[in-house]
Formats: C-alpha cells, structure tokens, sequence
C-alpha cells in the first residue's frame, strides 16, 4: 500500500516548482505557496468538491488592511455548505477573507481555481494543472469521498454482479441459467453490495437499512467524517421472480420500478437536507437488471435470444428522476448462456 502522505507531498512539490518556475519567468516574487497548499487541504476537510462550483483561492502578496480572520471556515462548519461563486483572498500573514467571485485579481497573485470538477492554478496568463495522483480523488488536496464510491461500483458489478459472482447473487437466481429471480431477493442483492463496499472502502462506514425518516430505510448509507459527506444508495431490481415450491411467478418489474426507486432516493435526499445541512449528501441509485423476454411464465424455457434481449437496452427515466445530485447505475446481469 503507498504512503499517502508521502506521495501528496510529491505532488505539492511538483506543484511548486512549477508555479515559482511561472514566477521567476514573470520576475515577480515567490509567497509561501506552501501555505495556500494548507489552506486548500483545511477548507476541503470541512466541505467535499463536490460541493464547490467556480470558486477561487487568491494567494496575494502583501499584508491586508482591516479586519480578517478564520470566520469564513467556522461559517462553513456551522452549515453554509453552498459555496459557489465565491473568492477567498489568502494573505502572506495566513488570514483570508471572503470576497464576490467578480473581485479582482492584482497581480502578482497565483490564483487556485476549482470549477466543472477541475482544478489549476493560474499566475496571470500562465497555467498549472495539478496531476491527481488517485483516480478516487477530485482534488489534490482533498480526501477521496463521492469519486471513490462510484469506482467501487464500477469494480462491484464487473467482478460480482455481471456474472453474479457469489453466493448472495448466485443464490437469487431460480435457477443456473439466471432466467428469473428467486422469490423476494431484495436483502440478497442488498447484502452482496454492502459487503463489498465494506470490505473493498477504506475508512469509511458502510451501513445497511438506514433510516432517513420517521418511517422509510434506505438500503445502504456511506459515510465519510472528514469532509463530512454522506451517500445514500437505493436499491431495486427489474425482472421475474418466482417461488422455488410452487414454480409460480410472485413479482414482475419493468421501467416503471427503475422510475419509482429514482424518485423515491431524491425524496430521501431532499429530507436528509432538512435534517443535515452540514453534511454533503448524493444519491446512487443501483438497478439490478435481471429482464429477460417472454419470461412471464415460470415453467417456460427460455431460448437465448430472450435471455439476452435486454442487454443493450438502457433505462429511460423521466425528466423529475434526473438530478445532479444523484446517479442511476443500471447493473445488466448477464445470463448463463452463450451470448
């Protein structure tokens, strides 16, 4: 496992150099650009960049004037959480302050900026993009959250839920061609997700049937203390499923399933933010797409072209199930069967 810490530094110095290599061909002097380094690590343990959105970081030379301090950073962990559009001035004496994005830039200034998901620095007309070192990170100096849960997703469904490869989902199939679901496997499919979540996620909880009101769990709750951030992942699964007794269809879902579990996550997430302000809070929403063609009826086999009928065929949400703040992963679950 790499050192972390260690590898940060490198980047930073890496960062460094090439920002005084920017100045010097400016001949302008150098700030202690370490300490803008500090406050970028400082500011993302108390909000996730997710969060942000065209915000600047100005690191200026001299000594301000007036009155500043650390007001801006205690505003955000009281539960301001919205920061967008905004400017922080950062002096050489360590004090900031909070400014309109508009405030204008009197050089010599490197500028840190972080927008559409990107961040670079800037000192004038010249440009430094830092290199992320993690492809879970969104920023250099932040804690991986929100971009390290969706590769764990990614990896989950190529390695377990494609070809259901464990015993939880192995065991949710009425049979070994996985032409229909067992009775009821929703804890199945559920549990097999956590689990891995658990064991694959570094210091993060992973926890089952959360509460988000009074009445309604939902399925998996991931959660993150610095920055604090919280994800909700909703859970359904689209196909037949049948009682292995009687060999009876119990359930049948389509589209309108997928629909109904988008919506239903944006609700938990608009009453996570009544309750929550301080924490960022995403929504996953994980389809498992057992559909298969004609197979209505339990005691029909299925030839191959009706198992695979819908592997190319993605879901269509309604316009009120698209938010930015929460995702739909549809997990095709293939077939034991020669496509």
């Amino acid at each position: 496992m790499y050192n972390e810490e260690y590898i940060r530094s490198l980047v930073e110095d890496d960062i460094g150099s090439k920002l005084e290599e920017r100045l010097h061909s400016k001949s302008w002097p150098v700030p202690d650009y370490y300490c803008l380094f500090e406050f970028l690590k400082t500011f993302f343990s108390f909000i996730t960049p997710e969060q942000i959105n065209n915000t600047k970081v100005i690191l200026k030379c001299e000594v301000p004037e007036g009155d500043t301090g650390d007001s801006y950073l205690c505003e955000i962990y009281e539960g301001d959480v919205t920061i967008d559009n905004s400017t922080v001035v950062l002096y050489a004496d360590k004090t900031f302050q909070l400014n309109s994005i508009d405030y204008t830039v009197n050089e010599p200034a490197i500028v840190y900026e972080y927008k559409d998901n990107k961040e670079v620095f800037s000192i004038g007309d010249l440009v430094v993009r830092p290199t992320l070192y993690d492809t879970t990170q969104s920023s250099v100096f932040s804690k991986p959250t929100y971009k390290g849960l969706e590769e764990a997703l990614r990896s989950y469904y190529q390695k377990r839920a494609r070809c259901s490869s464990c015993t939880l989902l192995s065991s949710s199939w009425i049979d070994e061609v996985r032409s229909r679901f067992v009775n009821a496997p929703e804890s199945k499919l559920r549990d097999s997700l956590w689990h891995f979540l658990k064991d694959t996620m570094r210091g993060v909880e992973v926890k089952r049937e959360q509460n988000v009101n009074e009445t309604e769990p939902v399925d998996i709750k991931v959660g993150w203390t610095s920055p604090p951030a919280v994800a909700l992942i909703e859970i359904k699964w689209l196909g037949v499923s049948v009682n292995p007794k009687t060999k009876t269809k119990t359930s049948q879902y389509g589209e309108e399933r997928a629909n109904s579990g988008a919506k239903q996550l944006i609700d938990y997430i608009c009453e996570y933010h009544q309750e929550d302000t301080r924490r960022c809070c995403l929504g996953y929403h994980v389809v498992f797409d057992g559909r298969r063609r004609n197979h209505g009826n339990p005691e029909r086999e299925l030839i191959k072209d009706e198992l695979w009928y819908y592997r190319d065929s993605e879901i269509s949400y309604n316009e009120e199930c698209i938010k930015d703040y929460s995702k739909n992963y549809r997990f095709y679950m293939e077939p034991r069967c020669p496509a």
